[in-house]
């Protein structure tokens, strides 16, 4: 395998042809259809939101961009006095076509009628994608990375954290690279959204990215800039959590601290960037279970403050060794420490006289230390046309967690019993990848690539009964997985048909050992199509018909054969026997310009993952991972523009979805179905230039998640931003979830095991925020390189 992936590199890499690049040439006209000179055209890349060029038009309004390479733009044209016109446009372009942009007066009266020119929405429907800004938003100034997400349409809140409604957890990416981590969904709850630029939802994708995970989560922050010179963000957060002590008896305050600063220099030949972000956070989680269990109730109240802290840094480089070449790296390093103390009381009751026969109580301490630190190298070449190109991306992380736990029970006697648990968690990773694009003409290209990556996981646990190691729950977990995968992907424009097809192939071999055993040995290879066909059929409609074949292999955690206790009676268990999941889907759309309008997808799944299946033992009741033989998922979207008046814009995102379990489990059949809806919406409200307020929310109505049966749940967010310091400063003061509604409130009933679970957590809170941009403005025009495609969109090391 290294042999042929080295000859694959040399192969591609000696490769070189000459071909046509597009030019895109138009006018800028007022609403009588005269030119408009010193009107400004800007050239954006819309996959990136990056200036590519800017001119200024001539006399007769005319302007050119010479030497484009594939992809999609966005045209906008401005002029003192008149609203802007943006035209979305796709290369290769069509011969013949010429694109003028039209400005309005900012105001016309006609007939005592006034039009006024909208902003544009700030989600937006890409070929293979959704795009969401959330740049401009107040309501993300201070939250962490996990609840902007929440606020995200297509993103579904569940028990677990998030997913993306059918495909289960999704795959985390950061500017364009994996984020890794042994546990995705805590780190992403500590990691500050103070520098994200906008979000994007990739539910189908190609044959370029890995085939495993429940879709893609893209997150861009706001790494480059155009001018050359050096330019900063500075931000302070400070937050307070909403709450009636009297009511929820809680016995303190919560809070969130979260200061960041970032940084950019830009010279002729280099781009260095980075970034630091302190985040601390006490924060609490009240979790009641009623559970039936033969002739016992058991009704259980868990109170579950804590304390995050949090460092996260991030150093770049990008250099220029020549018009051709280009070198960078990026380097992540991540702290995390957290205290939790958990309270528990059990009471047990008979089910028939009501009465009280027992109960004890429980305290659960339990310690975070976590340190992670990741880089990545790459070296880019693009051939003589401007075009073809090879990136090779080598990546290598090393993340540790420990935690402590000390569990104290004390029954009605007072008598005590004590566990002690300590988990030691390390994990390595390397990966090496290549990719090769190759345009044969303006309407053909190919990308095939490489990839090899390997993961290596040592989970140590101590488990102690009153001091005493406990011999049969301790031990040491020792996973290994490689994967090399290759792929092929052909994109070709036929008329006004656009179509891609893609075929990759991933071997995996995997291996775990426990108590000095093997208990997992898999070695497969599988091959996963994709296939996209788009095509106008109205003006401005394009409809789009998408299929994919994807894996999701079972996370790290969820091998590891430990036990982590909530209270006495609960906990969670991991499962070392788990097998991936096959997922096949089929999506069809209807987009209105650049942006959804309806959709309606199909998800069929076998041997489906449950994250949380349940166990009955005695009195005990606990979850684990387990493979279900059937689910199958509709999902129909419906996106309604709101344009109420130049002032107020936003959307309103539909989802209707129905969710099918079937499987053989625990000795008998579990069968289940359910339809349900979700909406978001999101309104900008523009009070005048420098102040503006946002309102957003979300509303679930009674769901199934996967054996829980959930009751309807939402939030509302309100929040106001307001420029200041001659636009370099902003204020913000946001709320989340205004009416404390939100909480997860949910019934199991599967043979004996019976419960019901309600819990809430600290979403209601006030924040305040002030952002400073501070550096140089002034631009180089001697630096006006065209890429022929995006560095951050092309330095994708493990899609």
């Amino acid at each position: 395998m290294r042999f042929s992936f080295l000859l694959y590199f040399f192969i591609i890499t000696c490769h070189c042809q000459v071909i046509a690049q597009s030019v895109v040439s138009g006018k800028v006209l007022n609403n009588l259809g005269k030119p408009l000179p010193l009107a400004t055209v800007k050239l954006i890349n819309q996959m990136e939101s990056q200036l590519v060029n800017s001119k200024v038009v001539d006399n007769n309004g005319q302007y050119t961009f010479e030497n484009l390479p594939n992809g999609s733009y966005l045209l906008i044209a401005t002029l003192v006095g008149y609203g802007p016109d943006s035209l979305s446009i796709l290369c290769p372009l069509e011969p013949t076509r010429v694109y003028n942009l039209k400005l309005f007066p900012k105001t016309i009266f006609l007939d005592s009628i006034t039009i006024e020119r909208a902003r544009p929405l700030k989600i937006q429907q890409q070929l293979d994608r959704k795009s969401i800004d959330v740049s401009e938003s107040s309501l993300t100034a201070g939250t962490s990375i996990l609840e902007l997400l929440q606020q995200i349409p297509g993103i579904v809140n569940t028990t677990n954290g998030i997913s993306i409604a059918g495909k289960g957890k999704p795959e985390i990416m950061i500017d364009g690279k994996n984020f890794y981590s042994s546990d995705v969904m805590q780190a992403i709850s500590d990691l500050s959204a103070s520098n994200v630029l906008k979000v994007e939802i990739i539910e189908n994708p190609g044959a370029k990215y890995d085939a495993s995970g429940g879709g893609i989560i893209n997150i861009i922050t706001k790494k480059k800039q155009d001018n050359v010179g050096t330019k900063g963000d500075l931000s302070l957060t400070s937050g307070v959590g909403l709450y009636n002590k009297k009511q929820t008896e809680y016995d303190r305050i919560f809070y969130r601290l979260n200061p960041s600063i970032a940084l950019y220099h830009k010279t002729m030949r280099t781009m260095t960037y980075g970034n630091y972000s302190f985040y601390q956070r006490s924060q609490f989680e009240k979790t009641d279970f009623d559970r039936i269990v033969k002739n016992n109730r058991f009704i259980q109240n868990n109170f579950n403050p804590g304390l995050v802290k949090s460092h996260s840094v991030k150093l770049g480089l990008d250099f220029d060794l020549d018009s051709k070449n280009t070198i960078g790296g990026v380097f992540n390093v991540f702290f995390r420490t957290a205290d939790r103390s958990l309270t528990n009381t059990t009471n047990q009751y008979s089910i028939y006289s009501g009465g009280l026969l027992g109960g004890f109580s429980t305290s659960n301490n339990t310690s975070y230390d976590r340190r992670d630190f990741s880089g990545n190298f790459y070296w880019e070449h693009t051939f003589k046309n401007n075009l073809d190109n090879v990136i090779l991306n080598i990546d290598y992380g090393k993340f540790n967690s420990d935690n402590y736990s000390s569990i104290i029970n004390i029954d009605r006697s007072n008598a005590k019993n004590i566990k002690e648990q300590s988990i030691e968690n390390p994990v390595k990773l390397w990966a090496m990848k290549i990719d090769y694009t190759k345009f044969f003409n303006k309407n053909s290209r190919l990308e095939s690539g490489a990839k090899v990556s390997i993961v290596k996981i040592n989970n140590m646990l101590d488990f102690k009964q009153e001091g005493i190691l406990d011999g049969p729950n301790s031990g040491n977990y020792i996973f290994n997985e490689t994967v090399n995968s290759f792929y092929l992907m052909v994109t070709h424009e036929l008329s006004s048909w656009q179509m891609q097809a893609g075929l990759r192939g991933e071997h995996s071999i995997t291996k775990g050992v426990s108590h000095d055993l093997e208990i997992l040995d898999l070695n497969y290879f599988q091959l996963f199509p994709s296939f996209s066909i788009s095509r106008p059929i109205a003006k401005d409609f394009k409809l789009n018909l998408q299929y994919s074949r994807r894996i999701n292999r079972p996370n790290y955690n969820q091998q590891s054969p430990f036990v982590q206790y909530l209270d006495s009676l609960t906990f969670m268990r991991g499962n070392p026997f788990i097998r991936p999941e096959i997922l096949n889907e089929i999506k069809l759309s209807l987009n209105y310009r650049t942006q959804p309008f309806i959709s309606i997808g199909l998800i069929d799944k076998q041997n489906a993952i449950i994250q949380n299946a349940p166990h009955q033992e005695g009195n005990f009741t606990y979850t684990s991972p387990e493979n279900l033989s059937k689910f199958k998922n509709v999902l129909i979207e419906v996106y309604v523009p709101l344009s109420l008046n130049k002032r107020i814009t936003g959307y309103l995102a539909n989802q209707f979805i129905y969710n099918y379990f079937k499987s053989n489990y625990l000795l008998g059949l579990y069968e289940n179905s359910k339809w349900n809806y979700q909406s978001y919406l999101s309104l900008d409200y523009k009070i005048t230039k420098k102040t503006g307020i946002n309102l957003s929310g979300f509303y679930l109505t009674n769901s199934l998640n996967e054996f829980l049966l959930l009751k309807h749940t939402g939030m509302l967010n309100l929040g106001i931003q307001q420029k200041v310091l001659k636009g370099r400063g902003k204020i913000s003061l946001a709320t989340n979830d205004i009416f404390n509604t939100y909480r997860i409130n949910g019934t199991l009933q599967y043979q004996d095991i019976n419960f019901h679970i309600n819990r809430i957590q600290d979403t209601r809170n006030v924040r305040f925020t002030f952002t400073y941009n501070f550096g140089s403005n002034k631009t180089h025009k001697d630096r006006e390189r065209v890429e022929s495609i995006d560095n951050e969109r092309k330095r994708l090391p493990y899609e």
